[in-house]
């Protein structure tokens, strides 16, 4: 006799995170403030998040999973901090890696110490990456350069794999030489709601 695995009833079935949502939402704000001057409140309180992150609890909290696990917390603890990243720096383009980012400021400034900043950010543990990762949303948000941040997003969930993938994809993504796909993506009419 075959047995069939019944998953449990819908009241005790874990509920997941759902960190898509989460930026779908982020970029739903962005298009209300930027069409009719809407969202302000909410855009203001996830960057007073990044000092304190329950201030973003009401439009991140909905979007986290049931888990109890420590890799559950963390994760759910980043899914704060993106938020409040991108309280800062609204500007979404889709396929626009950090990497991607960080070629582009490093072709409009010419700087040199470019380079050396992305470096020390993908070298970075997650654990110590909020503060450099911060710094470097500020800076692409000074230079309104736009990042995927579905992509983003990923990339810091899945920063601390053994093999390092995101951090080796950012770096092709950095140094690799620009496509004509780049330079079409880079020049849209609106980054700040491409998607």
């Amino acid at each position: 006799m075959t047995t069939v695995s019944v998953p449990p009833p819908p009241s005790t079935r874990q509920r997941k995170t759902d960190k898509n949502g989460l930026v779908d939402f982020l970029i739903s704000l962005a298009r209300q403030q930027e069409e009719h001057g809407g969202a302000r409140g909410e855009l203001a309180a996830l960057r007073q998040s990044l000092q304190e992150p329950l201030k973003a609890a009401p439009y991140v909290a909905r979007f986290l999973g049931d888990g109890d696990s420590d890799e559950a917390d963390s994760n759910d603890s980043w899914l704060y901090t993106i938020a409040g990243l991108f309280g800062w720096h609204r500007n979404h383009q889709k396929r626009e890696s950090l990497g991607h980012a960080f070629r582009r400021l490093r072709d409009k400034t010419d700087s040199d110490s470019i380079e050396q900043r992305f470096i020390a950010l993908i070298s970075t543990d997650r654990r110590r990456l909020r503060e450099p990762l911060r710094h470097a949303i500020q800076l692409l948000a000074s230079h309104n350069l736009a990042l995927d941040w579905y992509r983003l997003t990923d990339d810091i969930l899945y920063w601390n794999t053994f093999d390092k993938k995101r951090q080796h994809q950012l770096a092709r993504d950095f140094y690799r030489a620009p496509s004509d796909n780049d330079s079409m993506d880079a020049n849209s009419d609106n980054p700040n709601t491409q998607e």
